[in-house]
């Protein structure tokens, strides 16, 4: 009989280890579970992370996320995750929902913040392998933090780079920012950058291609 699929244990960036990197870069990101958040009507981003651990007693957020997203219609995220909901089941055709349904994924989230914070050593010579990499990201995320309509939609597409520079690969689910032509963006030399500070490397890693 043939066999269609094969077992494979990878390592996938927590909620926990984006939360950390995106305060390094000055936003802030709290997630909780949408039940807990269910009166919660701000913009935000969300993830869904994996519900099939060998100890259910984990956090949420130390648990790998399958897929990033985020609301920002009236809603906000909340409302976002409640339609997404939708999608997952038995007979999802939906690839979110095929993976949320088989993988018993739970969903958290939270909005977004801007923070004061030391961006210092982004400049540092050890980031910066390609010469104008860390004076594009900080134009960047000086960019969108000035402009609330930017900043949500910038955010999803920081936590999918940093996802992918922290795990064995970013989040499957993601189609959007997450291949090999999303490198060399802004978000993606903000996402290396943080990454390799938080591991306390220096650069011996370009961004993901």
């Amino acid at each position: 009989m043939a066999t269609f699929t094969a077992p494979v244990a990878l390592n996938l960036t927590t909620p926990r280890a984006v939360t950390l990197a995106l305060a390094e870069l000055g936003l802030g990101w709290e997630p909780i579970p949408l039940d807990v958040a269910n009166n919660d009507r701000q913009a935000g981003l969300y993830a869904w992370v994996d519900g099939l651990v060998d100890e259910l007693a984990v956090d949420l957020v130390d648990r790998g996320v399958l897929y990033w997203g985020i609301g920002t219609g009236a809603g906000g995220a909340v409302e976002r995750v409640r339609r997404e909901i939708g999608f997952v089941g038995p007979n999802a055709t939906h690839a979110h929902g095929i993976t949320v349904h088989r993988r018993a994924a739970v969903p958290i989230a939270a909005p977004v913040t801007v923070q004061e914070t030391d961006l210092g050593w982004l400049t540092s010579p050890a980031f910066d392998i390609k010469p104008e990499g860390a004076a594009i990201a900080l134009h960047w995320l000086e960019e969108i933090k000035d402009s609330p309509s930017l900043l949500i939609k910038a955010v999803e597409h920081l936590a999918i780079r940093i996802a992918i520079h922290f795990g064995d690969t970013g989040a499957p689910v993601n189609s959007t920012h997450a291949g090999a032509w999303e490198d060399d963006s802004p978000a993606d030399w903000a996402a290396w950058g943080v990454v390799q500070h938080l591991a306390g490397r220096g650069a011996d890693t370009a961004p993901a291609a």
